[in-house]
């Protein structure tokens, strides 16, 4: 069910800002209980990328509020959300890449040794 929302996301955010490029990560990452309400959830992030030569200005300011308020909308009418009422929570928010938590840089670089161990069995 969140991977068929997600598309919709990835979607609507595809053609909100002329010279916006997205690249969905397709992971889930455990959480890690960092947060402390939620301590069985996972995060997912999506890459935002400005091109000047899509059109995207320097310095331009970029608003994607109607953009994720009609995402919000979207999960808000599932039609089995009473029933889970509090099993789900979603949160939307923005960070620079040097603000990215620490469970999904962990996780990167877990999955970095994984692929170089892997390598050099080969």
């Amino acid at each position: 069910w969140v991977e068929s929302k997600l598309r919709i996301l990835h979607k609507s955010l595809e053609g909100a800002v002329r010279g916006m490029q997205i690249h969905p990560n397709p992971e889930q990452y455990d959480l890690r209980n960092s947060d402390a309400e939620w301590p069985l959830g996972c995060g997912m992030f999506i890459e935002l990328a400005f091109f000047q030569d899509q059109g995207a200005l320097p310095g331009m300011m970029v608003d994607l509020r109607p953009t994720l308020h009609q995402f919000a909308e979207v999960v808000s009418q599932w039609s089995e959300k009473d029933v889970y009422n509090s099993n789900f929570k979603l949160k939307l928010m923005h960070c620079k890449r040097k603000q990215l938590p620490e469970y999904a840089l962990k996780a990167q670089a877990d999955k970095r040794t994984r692929r170089l161990c892997e390598t050099e069995r080969s």
